[in-house]
């Protein structure tokens, strides 16, 4: 159910102090035909909201409120926080802060973040470039991603060809692909699994101590 929808073919838009608040569940709010539009805030509170960008938005403060709310397609946000279970955002945005209250919250794409919290069970997909992600909870990341600094502080799965400059795994890890990490910290008396024909490339230090499992010989490189 749109609930905005904003044609910005022969319309020129000045809401840069704009506050937008949807309610009702599978609300939309859809922009399209412009170069760039400005908005200010965005607050949706029910489930199966979401944001459609046809058109180059920029947003201050996004909320969302309800499970299973997206955003979809490009724009600039300084801040969006999601509370509900299994919502996401995707294609490719530029965020300050993406915050993530709900469980399995999910950046998918190819999004330049400066950093992402999930306050449970999260994942980074695609090709993201991400600053700092940290995981309070189970922590997935599949893909071809770049971050400079991720801690995980319960299970995390890495897979794909991800590059992460620092990377600390406070709980149980699984491995998979050719990842390469500069320096990569395990915890003491958990279970790391380095999974048939990958490759971790380590290009500074592996801190471990114990506990650490290969399966069929997998290259651990350093």
């Amino acid at each position: 159910m749109k609930v905005w929808e904003l044609d910005g073919a022969n319309f020129e838009l000045h809401a840069d102090s704009s506050v937008l608040l949807s309610l009702s569940d599978y609300a939309e709010i859809t922009s399209r035909n412009a170069d760039r539009l400005v908005y200010n805030n965005v607050h949706q509170n029910g489930a199966f909201s979401k944001i459609t960008n046809d058109a180059y938005c920029v947003y201050n403060l996004v909320t969302h409120l309800g499970a299973m709310s997206t955003i979809f397609g490009p724009c600039t946000i300084d801040t969006s926080i999601m509370y509900g279970y299994a919502s996401g955002i995707y294609t490719n945005d530029t965020i300050k802060t993406a915050i993530f209250y709900g469980d399995q919250g999910l950046l998918k794409g190819n999004h330049v973040v400066e950093i992402a919290y999930y306050y449970m069970s999260g994942s980074i997909e695609d090709g993201n470039r991400v600053d700092t992600a940290l995981f309070y909870d189970e922590g997935i990341v599949v893909g071809y991603n770049r971050i400079d600094t991720t801690i995980i502080f319960k299970d995390a799965n890495i897979t794909g060809r991800n590059i992460i400059r620092t990377a600390t795994l406070k709980d149980n890890g699984w491995f998979n692909g050719k990842n390469e990490f500069n320096d990569l910290s395990l915890t003491h008396a958990k279970k790391y699994i380095f999974q048939h024909d990958s490759t971790q490339a380590h290009k500074r230090q592996l801190g471990c101590k114990r506990q650490m499992h290969r399966e069929h010989h997998p290259h651990v490189r350093f």
